[in-house]
């Protein structure tokens, strides 16, 4: 008993010391900073799953408004050749018309239910004729449902879109209109407008457009509804989707017509998300805080004066780290926010540019007449390509360091791989005029790989040889088995080569090497970066084998050799019969 005489006092004044009520402050403390970080933590992390969910339903949406008038733009073209033929030919027949559409609709995708001239305002031709018999005969004037964007059209000489409406002839669809107006004969000076031919229309069947977009893949995940019927845009009242169905603030982009716009509105299923992905996460992390902090508190009873110093470090220690934690979330969404904007606002319109510069370049519509804007017209393609690649490059290596790339394996022909990679390259080969030649062992040499990766990892490579290869000079492209079974394929030009203590500078992201002061390249400096960390997703490896120039001018012992290797386990047994190289050139 004496023994426990003494713990008794002892307990006592520890009960009435400060420290209880300093413990019972910091515990109370404790619990109110976790509970507000875990709130803080909770409403930063469930903003940014909003701005993540807002920015992929934008996505989507936008991927629907660029098929929406990609498919619209193409068949609404089709009305201008109809027009300028009917001007030439204002005594056209049926059959004759019938020809004409024919052509005209041998490479649409379905989704044009009919083509139509109505001379005087009166329908007059229709092809195809069956199913739409019910068209002949129409007198625009006298239909008060069209009469209207009819009228409109013929007022501003242009093409009008109305709909999606239901069509005379059964079903529901859109309508481009364009008036037909005969040329004036002799010259006029303003051009003089001819007197009214009729109209010519096109009408769109619109659930074949809708499939044509593939509308319910983006439905899969996103409520989705069109406003601005007759292209009326934010003024008109929707026509497909249940405004109702939409969540608050919802994501709104417009889908520009030939003549006005579409509306189309979305949020995900079941509305925005009401809380972060990383909810659980901040529990746990918050009841980890509090267990810590009990356990410095306990501490702290019995060692006062030694964890005041500890207590204070430790804070600051947590401060910085939720610093450091919350600047690096904010670069994260900054990087995700940018990449998603750059992928969108500079893809999308240089796709545009891009695809209407190669139509003027072709003479699709017919040839530009000054040889100086058809020089102009293939420089902007050019450098949208140039530009489009750039875009690409900068994608790629971004998705990679990210992780974010899976290798989906299968059987790969390694002479077929570099035939193909050969063969996109063919124009630069032309270009400069090299000697490009292959040698690839027979049996050629099976892998087991991501077709699509491996392409892109030779085309890279033999690109990047083409590039530092002057006019005139020579490639080499070998394949084979190594004694261990790995498959190797060793790419070789004739260009100014690497000096051997900057092979390393030449595979990182961004650097460009000048190999000769004489040539001027143009690019990121990330092809071979992307080729190597393929190689790495592969479990494989690529290496650069400088080879220094001879003194005195090209003699074969300058260039570069760039070595692909890949495991031994990815070999697969050689096919029974060995196929010719496509696309090899001597």
């Amino acid at each position: 008993m004496p023994a426990l005489s003494l713990p008794l006092p002892r307990a006592r004044a520890w009960r009435r010391s400060p420290l209880w009520r300093k413990a019972g402050l910091r515990l109370a403390l404790l619990l109110l900073l976790c509970a507000a970080g875990a709130f803080l933590a909770e409403q930063l992390a469930h903003q940014d799953t909003l701005t993540r969910a807002r920015s992929e339903t934008a996505e989507q949406l936008g991927d629907l408004r660029v098929a929406l008038e990609r498919a619209l733009s193409s068949d609404v073209q089709r009305v201008r050749g109809l027009v300028a033929y009917t001007r030439d030919n204002p005594e056209l027949d049926q059959a004759e018309f019938a020809q004409l559409a024919q052509y005209l609709l041998s490479d649409s995708e379905g989704a044009i239910r009919n083509l139509a001239l109505a001379r005087d305002l009166v329908i007059s031709h229709v092809y195809p004729l069956a199913g739409n018999e019910r068209a002949l005969g129409l007198d625009y004037r006298r239909n008060e449902v069209q009469w209207p964007l009819v009228e409109q059209a013929i007022r501003q000489n242009d093409i009008t879109v109305a709909g999606p409406l239901e069509l005379v002839q059964g079903g529901i669809g859109v309508i481009a209109r364009f008036p037909i107006f005969l040329p004036v004969i002799g010259p006029s000076d303003p051009p003089e407008r001819g007197p009214l031919w009729g109209v010519a229309s096109m009408a769109i069947d619109f659930p074949a457009l809708l499939e044509r977009v593939d509308l319910p893949r983006f439905q899969k995940d996103v409520t989705i509804v069109f406003y601005g019927r007759d292209g009326t845009g934010r003024a008109g009242a929707p026509f497909l989707g249940d405004p109702e169905a939409l969540a608050e603030r919802p994501v709104a982009l417009e889908v520009q017509l030939a003549s006005g716009s579409w509306i189309i509105e979305g949020t995900p299923h079941g509305g925005w998300p009401g809380h972060s992905d990383y909810l659980w996460e901040i529990v746990v992390a918050a009841t980890a805080v509090l267990l810590v902090g009990l356990g410095l508190i306990a501490w702290n009873l019995r060692f006062e004066t030694r964890l005041v110093d500890a207590a204070a470090a430790l804070e600051q220690a947590r401060e910085e780290a939720e610093t450091a934690r919350r600047t690096a979330e904010q670069a994260n969404r900054a990087k995700t926010l940018f990449l998603s904007n750059m992928s969108h606002e500079l893809r999308t319109p240089l796709n545009a540019i891009i695809g209407f510069t190669e139509i003027m370049e072709q003479g699709t519509f017919g040839q530009i007449g000054n040889p100086r804007y058809r020089a102009y017209v293939s420089d902007i393609y050019r450098s949208s390509r140039h530009l489009f690649e750039l875009i690409n490059d900068i994608l790629d290596i971004s998705r990679i360091e990210s992780g974010d790339v899976a290798v989906r394996d299968g059987e790969i022909e390694l002479d077929k791989a570099i035939g193909g990679a050969v063969h996109l390259l063919g124009s630069r080969v032309a270009e400069k005029r090299i000697a490009l030649s292959t040698e690839i062992a027979e049996p050629a040499p099976r892998l087991r790989g991501d077709a699509t990766l491996v392409r892109q990892v030779l085309v890279n490579i033999v690109g990047n040889a083409l590039k530092y290869t002057p006019a005139g000079g020579a490639v080499e492209i070998a394949a084979g088995l190594a004694p261990d079974g790995a498959v190797v394929v060793r790419v070789t030009d004739s260009g100014p080569g690497i000096q051997p203590h900057l092979v390393h500078k030449a595979l990182e992201p961004f650097v460009q090497l000048n190999r000769a002061h004489d040539v001027a390249h143009e690019g990121t400096g990330l092809g071979l970066p992307i080729a190597k960390r393929l190689m790495e997703a592969h479990g494989g490896r690529l290496s650069i084998l400088p080879r220094e120039p001879a003194a005195g001018g090209r003699d074969g012992s300058g260039g570069t050799s760039i070595v692909l290797e890949f495991p031994a386990e990815r070999t697969l047994p050689a096919a029974a019969a060995v196929s010719a190289l496509p696309g090899a050139a001597d």
